[in-house]
């Protein structure tokens, strides 16, 4: 999937999430990549895409040793949310709002 999307590899230590927001048709994982980013892989009609989340929202760096983060969607609001663990030990949410 990050060839199809052009997007960079998963860090070892994580572990990618997933999930569907079944309201605008796609399918979205979220991982941490080498770079201590929050990186997204979302599928439309159109196929694979790539999102650096950290760069996209301006957000601090992942810390090195976090096993993944968790990412859903909230229908009821038509939003999209990732939580992580920051390199400043902060919990991060990045959400998304149409």
């Amino acid at each position: 999937l990050t060839n199809a999307a052009g997007a960079s590899s998963v860090d070892d230590t994580a572990q990618p999430v997933g999930y569907v927001f079944e309201s605008q048709g796609t399918q979205h994982i979220n991982y941490q990549g080498p770079d201590s980013h929050i990186h997204e892989l979302w599928w439309d009609s159109e196929g694979w895409h790539h999102n650096d989340l950290t760069v996209a929202a301006g957000a601090p760096d992942t810390r090195g040793e976090l096993a993944g983060p968790v990412g859903y969607a909230f229908e009821a609001q038509g939003t999209q949310h990732v939580i992580y663990r920051a390199n400043n030990f902060h919990a991060v949410e990045l959400y998304w709002t149409p």
